[in-house]
């Protein structure tokens, strides 16, 4: 599941264990980071996802351990999936809003459904796996985009503003200076970037911005 997730563009890997060789066996074989066991707690406020392989006979991760780091993270969302035999993570943690626990349970529940082989079962269990993993992965880069449109949004309310501002009742001057106020630091920029030879890109990204080809069709 860490090599899937690897494959698919994961940033970063920390691996830890209650024996230390054993953690850094793993690590070595994922060519990932490794950390000592007692930072778990730690590595749960940086950690969108956990998996847990440990199947000790106590549970590793608790409700109380999950809902500190929740909020120490803002309450942004966490995915954990529980391999472990016995569970490694403590059901209690599927009441906690924002955290989303799967365990080996849930995973062959819906894997069962109209499969007719084992090994088709646990394909079918590691394409909702891989399937749920992206969809979180999905939306946690589309709410990094937010903050920049917010911001994109309040600039250009700004100049909207001053334009109504300068050009009293005449809403064609005003429409016009609205145009030129806003196209100016793009242009600027677009020239810039002409004499670092980055235009090419520059022009792509505006045409996907702002559908200009199917404009221009």
């Amino acid at each position: 599941m860490a090599e899937n997730l690897i494959s698919a563009g994961l940033g970063h890997l920390t691996v830890t264990h209650p024996k230390e060789a054993r953690g850094g066996a793993v690590a070595r074989t994922l060519d990932c980071h490794v950390a000592a066991f007692d930072t778990l707690p730690a590595l749960m406020v940086d950690a969108d996802i956990v998996l847990t392989s440990v199947s000790s006979r106590h549970y590793v991760i608790g409700a109380d351990l999950v809902e500190a780091s929740l909020r120490k993270r803002r309450f942004k969302p966490a995915l954990l999936v529980d391999t472990g035999v016995p569970g490694d993570v403590d059901p209690a943690v599927n009441r906690i809003e924002e955290a989303f626990l799967y365990d080996l349970n849930d995973l062959e529940r819906v894997a069962m459904e109209g499969r007719a082989s084992r090994e088709t079962e646990v394909s079918g269990a590691m394409d909702i796996i891989n399937s749920e993993v992206a969809a979180f992965m999905r939306g946690q880069a589309e709410r990094t985009a937010v903050p920049a449109l917010s911001l994109l949004r309040a600039h250009f309310e700004s100049v909207r503003d001053e334009a109504l501002a300068d050009a009293g009742n005449d809403a064609e001057k005003a429409t016009r200076l609205l145009i030129r106020r806003l196209l100016h630091d793009p242009s600027k920029a677009m020239r810039h970037m002409a004499t670092e030879k980055n235009l090419d890109a520059a022009e792509h990204a505006l045409r996907r911005l702002f559908n200009l080809d199917d404009d221009k069709e």
